[in-house]
């Protein structure tokens, strides 16, 4: 009897092998691409996809005893070259025109926080959304405003730099936020610095346990992420991935066309089946 055929398993037409290898190849590059986004987000940003919520402990804040805007600024008639201290600068919760009124509270105030700016009264938002905040609360003293920034400065909590942007990043505003939580004092500090590295500025939300001025600062919570002006603002966990998507669709072609040259060499060298 004739000795039969030995079975093969039928090759994969040409375009299902080729639909098939550049699919493969995309999704993985995809999904190469969405952690290529979240990496580049968390190294410029401080974050992997977007910027994080305020503080948890704000939302315990049932008492609010002061609200201090704040500007980094010479002392008045200092000599040139005389380090900045935090002077009270109430127009930093005017200075905007996208701050709307918050309610009935006597406050502006914006949810703005993003890779293009982070204000600082969107704590103030919060504030009024939780019924903290239904009027205007007092300021603290420019003594108490120096003592509250003397004693920031002692945590080392801050960034600092060397160089072109060593005074720059000292360049400080924001807003302290004076609370009662649980009936124990808390100081809150959303801060925009100067620049740290060209177009690139941090940002922090701090929040200290403090029983009283003259006691030290106890750490509860605090955010640090950054924004950039005129830098590269925008280029957020979806737009890279976006970007580095639309990428991909090219690589992914070149890629499948070796491979699938390569699975075609492979099987043209595979001898015939013996009859």
């Amino acid at each position: 009897m004739p000795s039969a055929t030995p079975e093969t398993k039928p090759v994969p037409k040409s375009p299902q092998r080729f639909l098939k290898t550049w699919g493969l190849t995309f999704v993985a590059l995809t999904a190469l691409s969405g952690g290529l986004s979240i990496w580049f987000s968390t190294a410029l940003w401080g974050y992997p996809f977007i910027a994080p919520d305020l503080p948890a402990t704000v939302s315990e804040f049932d008492e609010i005893l002061t609200i201090t805007p704040f500007e980094a600024q010479a002392e008045e008639n200092a000599p040139e070259g005389s380090p900045l201290t935090y002077q009270l600068a109430p127009e930093r919760l005017s200075d905007r025109n996208y701050l709307q009124p918050l309610g009935d509270s006597g406050y502006m105030g914006s949810t703005k926080c993003n890779t293009e700016y982070c204000h600082p009264s969107r704590i103030l938002v919060q504030l009024v959304e939780q019924g903290s905040l239904t009027e205007v609360k007092p300021s603290l003293t420019p003594a108490q405003l120096l003592q509250a920034e003397q004693q920031l400065r002692q945590t080392d909590l801050l960034l600092t730099t060397d160089g072109d942007y060593a005074e720059t990043v000292l360049w400080e505003s924001g807003l302290i936020v004076e609370a009662m939580a649980d009936g124990q004092r808390h100081l809150f500090y959303a801060i925009n610095a100067g620049q740290i590295e060209n177009d690139h500025y941090p940002y922090y939300e701090i929040v200290f346990q403090q029983d009283s001025l003259a006691t030290p600062l106890e750490l509860v919570e605090m955010n640090q992420f950054f924004y950039e002006i005129a830098g590269i603002e925008g280029a957020d966990f979806r737009a890279m991935w976006i970007l580095f998507t639309m990428l991909s669709l090219p690589v992914s072609s070149v890629i499948a066309v070796c491979l699938y040259g390569i699975g075609q060499h492979r099987d043209r060298a595979q001898p015939s089946p013996i009859a």
